[in-house]
């Protein structure tokens, strides 16, 4: 018997088109992110892409969510076990983890961030991952404090992506500890 009528031929086409897309991202960058590309990292036909995402600025935002979705569940993960005194080296292992070994994510995720300051549904996204962040320290870190060591994060990490030699967890924590106007622990 063959399948039913109405049923996809590829259940998982479009998980594996937002695949290729987050991959060609992470590798080349939003620039080089076209159907075309996408549909030959997905191993699709190029009409499939347009099948599933309307526009190319689409699949980029769908490739943001999975990406940032990512990020805030390791955020979560990592800062789970955090007190007020260990937060801040807390932090600063993950970015620093997130400037090494996960570096190409963390330069996709600062060029997708960057498309919200055009794109509304975008910046929407951004602002989510941004809020995730604010909302795994506010128990964390004291009211007055959170949004400087939360630009002091997010501001740094960017800064350093920018660098070839990735800080120390000292050297990061002391700019949130800086930032956070507490002295180091």
């Amino acid at each position: 018997m063959g399948r039913p009528k109405h049923t996809p031929n590829d259940p998982e086409r479009r998980e594996r088109i937002a695949l290729a897309a987050l991959d060609l991202i992470q590798e080349k960058g939003i620039g080089q992110v076209t159907a075309r590309a996408v549909a030959e990292r997905g191993a699709v036909p190029v009409a499939s892409v347009s099948y599933y995402f309307d526009s190319v600025a689409e699949l980029l935002r769908e490739a943001s969510r999975r990406l940032l979705q990512e990020r805030s569940r390791r955020l979560e993960r990592w800062l789970a076990a955090s007190t007020p005194q260990t937060v801040m080296d807390d932090l600063a292992a993950l970015m620093v983890y997130q400037l090494d070994e996960r570096r190409a994510s963390s330069i996709a995720a600062y060029e997708l961030y960057v498309l919200g300051m055009r794109d509304l549904q975008m910046r929407r996204l951004s602002a989510d991952s941004t809020g995730r962040l604010r909302a795994c320290l506010a128990p964390l870190v004291p009211p007055d404090q959170l949004d400087a060591v939360v630009a002091a994060a997010e501001g740094f990490q960017m800064q350093c992506l920018f660098q070839e030699r990735v800080p120390t967890p000292q050297e990061v924590a002391a700019v949130l500890h800086a930032a956070s106007c507490c002295p180091e622990a």
